[in-house]
């Protein structure tokens, strides 16, 4: 989607995320799955105080992504190649830790789970300051290129 259609498709949403804080939600996946969103389905559900927006459903031609509302500099992503029927769950955070020095240092973290069918699980985790030279190693072993573009 560009710049236009989104802000033009979030419209009736914008009371729930600024079209910043949209931007920032939807930057990582799309970065990670490297193909245009087409659609963004906003999740509403009812809380105690009115309707709260808890995730965001994003396609593309070839995948479909669930990015969770998570607190405090979090995200969570869930997504799958529509032809597939492995669901990739994807946590990301930062961390603040406290050397012995007293210098304060902020890492990046990310948390894979591969599920499959039968539900069997397979997790990968990281920690450090590149997540995202990791995540992309991570994408390019679940789906290398050779599969995507035969898959087209």
């Amino acid at each position: 989607m560009s710049n236009a259609s989104v802000t033009e498709a979030w419209k009736p949403y914008i009371h729930f995320l600024t079209i910043p804080q949209l931007d920032d939600l939807i930057e990582a996946p799309q970065n990670l799955l490297m193909e245009p969103i087409d659609y963004i389905l906003p999740s509403i559900e009812m809380g105690t105080l009115g309707p709260v927006l808890t995730s965001l459903t994003l396609i593309t031609k070839s995948f479909m992504c669930e990015v969770k509302i998570l607190p405090r500099d979090r995200s969570r992503l869930d997504f799958m190649r529509l032809k597939s029927s492995i669901l990739v769950r994807l946590e990301t955070g930062r961390r603040e830790i406290i050397r012995s020095d007293q210098t304060t240092d902020l890492l990046e973290t990310a948390l894979v789970t591969l599920i499959s069918p039968g539900q069997l699980q397979t997790t990968i985790s990281y920690a450090g300051r590149r997540r995202s030279e990791w995540l992309a190693t991570v994408y390019s072993a679940l789906f290398p290129p050779s599969t995507v573009l035969a898959e087209n």
